[in-house]
């Protein structure tokens, strides 16, 4: 547990802060803690802080800590919230740091198994955006994670396939219920397209409401080629 001045600086922070970096209290204050940061997430993590502090918007961010005995570094969810006096001026910050690093380890373990997976594995937030697609999405489109973010996973999909494949899409996420489309992917180095069926079901909590979407594309372009043939064979038959 943490408080801090309106220019985000700590003026101070609970015990069990300090028996975790295994200081005193007075190195943690100010900017004092920050030394603790990972390396790979100071940056952002500092960003993140220092827009919420300018902005007067309360903040979440996740980060990792170094423990002060083990100088082993845990994950945290940092969670901070400004107080407001009368007149609607922020007076203090009071925030919190969660141990959170069984949970990524977790995630981690979980995104191993995704990624060994031969199918392109998806998750959607609540509002039909796009949240993660595993690492053989990436590879075979080749765009990264972040491109896939909202809409840009579409930019991959035929541009014939774009539309209904939206608004099937759209049609789940406003209904609740489960998603079912075929599309052609582009492969993101030969430029071809191959049929892929998507399927998503939302993940919901117990009073119903949807955290997540989760998915899989699986590659039937070898069934719809069959198909094609088929069709083109009975058309012949007929003539």
């Amino acid at each position: 547990v943490w408080t801090a001045h309106v220019n985000g600086r700590l003026d101070y922070v609970n015990q069990r802060s300090c028996d975790y970096a295994h200081t005193t209290r007075e190195r943690l204050l100010g900017d004092g803690w920050s030394q603790f940061l990972h390396p790979d997430d100071a940056e952002r993590t500092l960003a993140v802080r220092a827009h919420a502090f300018r902005t007067g918007i309360p903040y979440e961010v996740e980060y990792r800590l170094r423990g002060g005995q083990t100088s082993r570094y845990r994950w945290f969810l940092a969670r901070g919230m400004p107080v407001r006096d009368d007149a609607g001026q922020i007076v203090k910050w009071f925030g919190t740091c969660t141990d959170i690093h069984e949970k990524k380890q977790a995630e981690d373990d979980i995104r191993v198994l995704v990624d060994a997976i031969p199918h392109f594995v998806w998750i959607m937030r609540p509002d039909g955006s796009c949240d993660y697609c595993n690492r053989r999405w990436c590879d075979y489109t080749n765009m990264t994670p972040q491109q896939t973010q909202g809409d840009g996973w579409l930019q991959s999909i035929h541009p014939d396939d774009r539309k209904h494949t939206l608004a099937a899409w759209q049609s789940a996420v406003q209904t609740s219920t489960p998603y079912e489309v075929e599309y052609r992917v582009q492969h993101g180095t030969t430029g071809d397209y191959r049929w892929f069926l998507a399927r998503g079901m939302p993940h919901k909590d117990d009073q119903g409401t949807i955290l997540k979407w989760f998915g899989t594309s699986t590659d039937i372009d070898d069934r719809k080629q069959a198909e094609q043939q088929l069709k083109e064979s009975r058309e012949n038959l007929r003539v």
